[in-house]
């Protein structure tokens, strides 16, 4: 379900979403604001530090959040992790033209302390899209579908209530699955899913490069694959948690360092690999 809500392919046919005539009734007649946390929204302050912004995603477990202005009591839009990969990649190649292999953390410091306001949407995904906490799931997941967009800002007279996301609306379809329809059996292959290239980086690649693969991709991850060509692992914009000045160094270094993949069997991966050539 995960591919099909999110895919161009439920765009042109959001028939196999609603399946049955029951499935479809079920998402007309409910309303967003049943299946998301009411009041639960967590919010960053445009003056909040990019550093900061990377810990409280980090420990409140989410990938983007809103800017909320108390004073003006106004939302500016979203910021998530593919922004702060954008930030971070622009950083590292700023970085790059001073210093070939040296990251001094009192350079980067004022970097880290650069405003949120300052990067909202930086990557272009992500726009801040209200909707009205009176709409149906249906609604909901068409507008998300035609924008590209993984959340929508769920609202009410007296401003924003919740978030609604993917996971909500894949979470609420699931609970409910046997109401729409016989597609839900399907394979993948089956329901024409698996045409998708499947973008790949070596684990022998550096951080950077990964982060930079996903920017120019326009992805939200990658599939990390092994000398000999298994996939392992993924690597997505997430990954940047525990990234700060003094652990900028880290985004030169291999991922399989970084996430700590066993030299050992990579290099007996490697050993095979010319014992067959």
């Amino acid at each position: 379900l995960r591919s099909l809500v999110g895919s161009e392919m439920c765009i042109r046919d959001r028939r196999r979403v609603r399946g049955s005539q029951e499935g479809k009734e079920l998402l007309r007649k409910t309303r967003v604001d049943s299946i998301i946390k009411v009041g639960s929204v967590i919010t960053l302050k445009p003056t909040t530090s990019v550093l900061d912004a990377l810990e409280v995603l980090a420990a409140n477990k989410i990938s983007s959040a809103p800017v909320y202005n108390e004073e003006r009591y106004r939302y500016y839009g979203f910021v998530d992790t593919l922004d702060l990969a954008t930030y971070i990649v622009h950083l590292f190649r700023k970085n790059r033209q001073v210093h070939s292999h040296l990251f001094d953390p009192k350079e980067l410091r004022p970097a880290f302390d650069m405003p949120v306001e300052h990067i909202i949407n930086m990557s272009g995904r992500d726009a801040f899209i209200p909707l009205s906490n009176d709409k149906s799931v249906d609604i909901a997941i068409e507008t998300a579908l035609k924008y590209g967009y993984h959340r929508l800002a769920i609202h009410d007279s007296k401003g924003v209530i919740g978030i609604l996301s993917q996971s909500d609306i894949l979470t609420f379809l699931n609970a409910h699955i046997n109401l729409f329809g016989d597609f839900v059996f399907k394979s993948i292959s089956q329901l024409g899913l698996d045409k998708g290239k499947i973008i790949t980086i070596p684990s022998t690649s550096k951080m950077i490069e990964a982060f930079d693969k996903i920017l120019q991709e326009r992805i939200s991850g990658l599939a990390v694959t092994l000398p000999d060509g298994r996939i392992y692992g993924n690597l997505s914009a997430s990954d940047l948690e525990g990234i700060t000045e003094a652990t900028f160094f880290k985004l030169d270094a291999p991922i399989f360092q970084v996430q700590e993949v066993s030299f050992t069997l990579l290099l007996k991966i490697l050993l095979l690999k010319l014992l067959k050539q």
